[in-house]
């Protein structure tokens, strides 16, 4: 009688625990379910609240959303040490700069998908540094300066003072920097009162280092001397023809190279002041060398 008794409690108990297992299975994936199901619709919530101040991002600053490229530039070099060594702090030029750096990372990619625009820069600034190394290196073994820093020596000075010394100037456009009796031939001109201008001079240069036809004189000098040389008494001007430089001769190399695929749509950006030309150069720096 003792043995069935104790059967019978043995096996009662074995079915409590069954029970009780089965019990807290059905319980735990009931729970599961509800966590599964309240993550995605928190999901939903902010994937639809990101969408949204995304879009009245855009709405809001609609007059300036063609600098949206420059933008990602702007808030992804704004801590680099040689932007501050002007102890006088100032304003952007343009509020757009300010706005998205403040968004945050989610919102800014937000941003950029709604505007078609795909830019994966790295989490610093340090990139700046190595490509400019490596611009100036090509920029030398292509014959633009004799000097082999190419004017880009002390940490590129003469470049980032477009933006620590310069950046409130004003620019019509994409600048064209005249400079008198530029070594390149006229006879393409068939108007016959053809100017050459400073990238004029850059791009016969280049077309010449890669065999293409070029109206570069045989005799002419380098071109970034030839500039240091003529605004050797006029910094701010020398400054805009190192800005042209790294920015035309970085285009030059993405262009030759067709390398990388990241997507600027807004191809109509608006350069208005020393400052949106310093960080499109920086932009072209980045396409250029970025997939090197």
């Amino acid at each position: 009688m003792e043995i069935a008794n104790f059967i019978v409690a043995v096996s009662s108990l074995f079915a409590t625990i069954v029970l009780t297992f089965i019990v807290y299975i059905l319980q735990k994936r009931d729970q599961d379910k509800h966590d599964i199901e309240r993550k995605e619709d928190l999901e939903r919530v902010t994937s639809e609240r990101t969408e949204e101040l995304a879009r009245n991002f855009i709405i809001d600053n609609q007059a300036e959303i063609n600098l949206l490229p420059i933008c990602v530039i702007v808030s992804n070099t704004k801590d680099m040490s040689v932007l501050k060594v002007n102890p006088t702090k100032r304003k952007y030029t343009h509020d757009i700069y300010l706005k998205f750096d403040k968004q945050p990372e989610n919102i800014k990619r937000e941003i950029l998908r709604q505007e078609g625009i795909l830019l994966n820069l790295p989490n610093n600034s340090n990139w700046v540094s190595d490509y400019l190394e490596l611009l100036k290196r090509d920029a030398f073994e292509c014959g633009l300066s004799n000097e082999k820093q190419c004017y880009l020596h002390n940490n590129a000075k003469y470049f980032h003072k477009g933006y620590s010394n310069y950046g409130d100037e004003k620019l019509n456009g994409e600048q064209r920097i005249e400079i008198t009796n530029i070594p390149i031939s006229p006879k393409h001109d068939v108007f016959g009162n053809y100017t050459p201008s400073f990238d004029d001079y850059l791009v016969e240069t280049i077309n010449k280092k890669f065999g293409e036809p070029s109206y570069l004189e045989n005799d002419a000098p380098p071109a970034l001397d030839f500039a240091y040389d003529y605004f050797q008494n006029d910094e701010k001007m020398f400054v805009l023809s190192i800005i042209q430089f790294v920015r035309s001769f970085s285009s030059a190399v993405r262009i030759r190279t067709n390398k990388n695929k990241e997507i600027i749509i807004h191809n109509d950006r608006l350069v208005e002041t020393y400052e949106d030309y310093y960080y499109d150069a920086l932009l072209a720096l980045y396409l250029a060398y970025s997939m090197n």
